[in-house]
């Protein structure tokens, strides 16, 4: 493959794999919110349900709550029939024993909440994901830095390989992570390349050095000059 057809690969690469990428965040986002709105409604149902209702006015001399109006001060018995109205609910009386599909509800209210938590979690979860590997991702980097470092030098930039490898060196130098943006970009990514070529020139020559070194050690200890007089 030549040059030219391997860097439009490997940018066709980065950009299929980016608008992939940027697609599940904004799918992952957008359920998260819902599922936020849903875990707010619930959260405020549960506080109404959970509110302590006063206990309805006392209707007779005793102490005993009736059951079936649930007033206190008479009772409701075969010999002593209640003559009001059947309660309506636990947002009349207040007595949630007495209505235990007001338990109930609480506890369904309760479980859907800790389902939608579980849920927002996992989404969560998966942003991070997400994140991390646009953080760590070369095609992810490239896509970003691209235009970002075609704007320090748009002339030398039309060569695509010299592209591809400044590319790869800022990768290096940032541990392929995407740096911010700042209104100093071009100086700081110019002297970040500079920086780190020197660097690896630096290493080169170190290197050649050493090889040089180990050659002539090899050289002295096969070398067929004897040191007898």
């Amino acid at each position: 493959m030549q040059q030219s057809q391997l860097n439009q690969y490997l940018s066709n690469t980065a950009s299929q794999q980016n608008t992939f990428v940027s697609a599940k965040r904004t799918q992952v986002s957008e359920r998260n919110k819902d599922l936020q709105d849903e875990l707010a409604s619930l959260r405020k149902s549960l506080q109404l349900l959970e509110t302590p209702v006063e206990e309805p006015v006392k209707l007779g001399k005793g102490v005993t709550i009736c059951g079936h109006c649930h007033h206190r001060g008479h009772r409701n018995d075969a010999r002593h029939a209640c003559e009001y109205v059947k309660c309506i609910g636990f947002r009349y009386c207040g007595y949630q024993k007495l209505h235990p599909e007001h338990t109930q509800d609480i506890s369904d209210v309760k479980r859907q909440i800790k389902r939608l938590e579980s849920e927002v979690r996992k989404g969560d979860e998966t942003l991070k994901t997400i994140t991390n590997f646009e953080s760590k991702s070369e095609t992810y980097f490239f896509s970003e830095m691209l235009p970002r470092l075609k704007a320090v030098d748009t002339l030398r930039y039309q060569n695509k390989a010299l592209l591809f490898k400044d590319l790869r060196i800022l990768k290096s130098a940032f541990n392929s992570k995407v740096p911010e943006a700042n209104p100093n970009d071009k100086t700081f990514l110019k002297s970040t390349l500079e920086f780190e070529k020197t660097k690896i020139a630096q290493t080169s020559r170190e290197y050649m050095l050493d090889c040089n070194d180990n050659d002539l050690n090899d050289v002295n200890k096969i070398s067929p000059i004897s040191t007898k007089s």
